[in-house]
């Protein structure tokens, strides 16, 4: 059998080679973009792995994303519970309680352990946070080492060494 290398054939492997060399370029440009999304990646788990310190401890937390949840509202109207599916914002949190926290924090009949890593929403984590940045001021207060320990005292106090009352 003949090879056709009619104007069709020509037309056929000049486009099939305009398409490998698209291609090609598509391709480079998508390996540049593949390594930009893994830079953005390293960075937002960066920034994502937010480490302070707060009173000589380290807390971290991380966005995680949305999930679908369903709250339920009560209707004081028809005096009924509606459920409905919202999308709320997610977050991990490592539990780093005070010695005189015990060895959980409980909201909302929840236990959260000591040193665990508990995934919770917004409004929960600033309660955790609060929670547990007071026990650790607590802390502070009790073995003396407080944030402000060169400030001058505000009130002085002078007792009487007879009587024990207040002279100030």
């Amino acid at each position: 059998m003949a090879k056709d290398t009619g104007p069709s054939m020509e037309k056929l492997l000049a486009r099939m080679k305009e398409l490998e060399e698209t291609q090609a370029t598509l391709q480079l440009a998508l390996d540049e973009k593949d390594k930009k999304i893994i830079a953005l990646e390293a960075k937002t788990e960066a920034a994502g792995e937010v480490a302070m310190t707060m009173l000589g401890r380290q807390v971290a937390e991380r966005y995680i994303g949305k999930r679908k949840v369903e709250v339920k509202t009560f209707n004081a109207k028809k005096k009924e519970y509606e459920v409905s599916e919202q999308e709320i914002d997610m977050y991990e949190y490592l539990i780093d309680l005070a010695p005189n926290q015990g060895e959980a924090i409980h909201v909302n009949n929840i236990p959260f352990l000591h040193n665990s890593v508990a995934t919770v929403d917004l409004n929960t984590l600033r309660d955790l946070k609060e929670r547990i940045s007071r026990g650790w001021w607590h802390e502070a207060q009790i073995n003396g080492n407080q944030e402000s320990k060169f400030r001058r005292p505000t009130r002085s106090i002078t007792v009487s060494g007879k009587s024990g009352a207040r002279l100030s």
